[in-house]
């Protein structure tokens, strides 16, 4: 199979592509799965064996087993990925630290701490309110993002479920 895990054709298979083009295949990364369940991740290199009179008559084939390798890059992708969210939630603190320093008001640091969040990745909106206490209604003092008739389409949707079982109710609620 291939790294989305989808077989790999006859037609893409390294040996079927040295027949069919007469050049070698190197490094074609396929993953197997062995008889025990257990999967492994192979690098293959495919070379064409001719005969005297130009004809390929067979292929030789090389394996080396590249699992350690292929699980140290996915563990540096995933660790890559974790330090661009941190670093996008630094960004964000750093930016709310600034504008808390220069605003001139609470009402100047909502909306700065909206703009800031609805600008960083991957948000698209934010916004700052408050709940009543039966957490039937919800009072928004500050927002920024993709628009107002966002948040007011997502508060009057009535394929929604009831506002006080939302998330947002439910992390104010909890804590």
């Amino acid at each position: 199979y291939d790294e989305c895990g989808d077989p790999i054709g006859e037609d893409d298979h390294p040996v079927t592509r040295v027949f069919r083009t007469g050049r070698p295949v190197r490094t074609f990364l396929h993953g197997i799965r062995r008889p025990d369940g257990t999967e492994r991740w192979l690098s293959s290199n495919s070379a064409p064996i001719v005969a005297d009179d130009g004809t390929i008559e067979g292929a030789v084939v090389g394996l080396e087993d590249v699992t350690g390798l292929k699980e140290r890059e996915e563990s540096l992708q995933t660790q890559r990925s974790e330090l661009l969210r941190l670093n996008r939630i630094n960004s964000v603190i750093r930016g709310v630290a600034h504008e808390m320093t220069r605003a001139g008001s609470p009402e100047d640091i909502e909306n700065a701490l909206c703009g800031l969040i609805a600008t960083s990745e991957p948000y698209l909106f934010a916004v700052l309110g408050q709940f009543s206490s039966s957490y039937t209604e919800f009072i928004p003092r500050a927002s920024a993002g993709v628009g107002d008739e966002y948040l007011e389409s997502m508060l009057d949707n009535p394929d929604a479920p009831p506002l006080d079982q939302g998330p947002g109710a439910t992390a104010a609620k909890t804590g």
